[in-house]
């Protein structure tokens, strides 16, 4: 009995090497610095003592979100970036502060075959990207709850506002994003459905191709 436990406890401790394929750099800031700091500067010589700690307060601060600040913490505390698979597996979208990523399976993931631009979030923890049903859009949502659509190069076919958002309340972001088929029109492509921290539900039914919108 004492052979075979240490046996088994020889088979258990395996060591695996694991090859690296692809690394993906982060992303460069395109962005002119000269620019961006003077403008941040002039901001920050109008915006000083007790108006700039308010100001300050009011956009970071979890106390001014209608959620439960256990809620906002734990959310908080999440990995900022995203890698989200396609049902066909086929089709990657990788998360960046001011792009996503769709990259194909056909080059391990290597190269990329579209990049969606999107606005510098300063919440990254509470964006939420969803792939279609057939995979061919791409819904992205910010902590605002600002939707928006891509298809596979891409270009952002269409933006969904959100009801009514204000800095610092995140009831409005998207707690998860579901694609349905849609099948009971053909001017239709596919329904979108925004489910919201706060406790909404919202349906959209989505266009693509000549007539690019939403309902």
């Amino acid at each position: 009995m004492a052979g075979d436990n240490v046996l088994e406890s020889e088979e258990d401790n395996i060591l695996y090497d694991l090859l690296i394929n692809t690394e993906w750099p982060p992303e460069t800031d395109t962005q002119l610095r000269g620019s961006k700091e003077h403008s941040s500067s002039v901001i920050a010589k109008a915006l000083t003592g007790p108006f700039r700690f308010i100001l300050h307060y009011l956009w970071y601060s979890p106390s001014s979100s209608s959620l439960p600040p256990g809620l906002v913490q734990l959310v908080s505390k999440q990995i900022n970036w995203q890698l989200v698979l396609a049902s066909n597996g086929k089709l990657l979208a990788v998360v960046q502060d001011q792009c996503v990523e769709i990259r194909s399976a056909r080059d391990d993931f290597g190269c990329l075959i579209g990049k969606c631009q999107v606005p510098k979030d300063p919440n990254p923890h509470w964006r939420r990207v969803e792939w279609s049903h057939d995979c061919t859009l791409l819904a992205y949502t910010d902590s605002t709850g600002t939707v928006r659509v891509f298809d596979l190069m891409g270009s952002e076919l269409f933006l969904i506002p959100p009801a009514a958002s204000f800095p610092g309340d995140f009831s409005y972001a998207a707690a998860g994003l579901i694609f349905l088929e849609y099948t009971a029109s053909a001017q239709w492509s596919a329904e979108l459905l925004v489910i919201t921290y706060g406790g909404q539900l919202k349906s959209y039914l989505v266009s693509v191709g000549t007539n690019q919108s939403f309902q």
